[in-house]
């Protein structure tokens, strides 16, 4: 069952609020594989990725993490992540510092993605690899003559800091 995903199990992520995942991708593919997962930041309007026609998320990319995986080798990392700051114009919310990874210190800042209220706010994570043929990076693999995506989204609201 997918339940506690985030703190206190609520989508509202106060501002300094730490929020700790674990990702996990496996290489069923026969050989030795190049793969990144893409972070992106988006909002209800921003498209998500396109199963049919093979096209990743124009969301702005947050963080890329990539490794050489085995066959039959499972990558788990920890994806901890913190809203340091909002910026309110009117009734939009823009998280202007997203830190990811807190221990090690990656701070990333986003402005153009803004939510009403901080609402329904969205980090998309997708599954990219490195294909031959093309010598280039795709989104999703290549397998047995087909094309495959896999990607993930979770929702959130950004909201101000808890008072003291």
């Amino acid at each position: 069952m997918a339940e506690r995903y985030y703190p206190d199990n609520r989508t509202n992520i106060p501002v300094g609020r730490l929020v700790k995942w674990y990702l996990g991708a496996t290489n069923f593919m026969g050989s030795v594989q190049y793969v990144i997962i893409k972070v992106k930041l988006g909002n209800s309007t921003i498209k998500a990725p396109d199963d049919i026609n093979y096209m990743p998320s124009p969301a702005p990319v947050l963080l890329e993490s990539g490794r050489v995986l085995m066959d039959n080798e499972t990558w788990e990392f920890p994806f901890t992540w913190v809203i340091g700051e909002i910026r309110m114009d009117g009734n939009m919310t823009y998280a202007t510092v997203i830190a990811i990874n807190v221990k090690d210190g990656v701070e990333v800042r986003s402005g153009q993605v803004s939510a009403l209220n901080g609402h329904n706010l969205r980090i998309i994570f997708e599954f990219w690899t490195f294909d031959p043929s093309t010598e280039d990076l795709i989104f999703g693999w290549r397998t047995g003559g087909e094309h495959r995506v896999a990607w993930l989204q979770m929702w959130f609201n950004a909201t101000k800091p808890l008072s003291s």
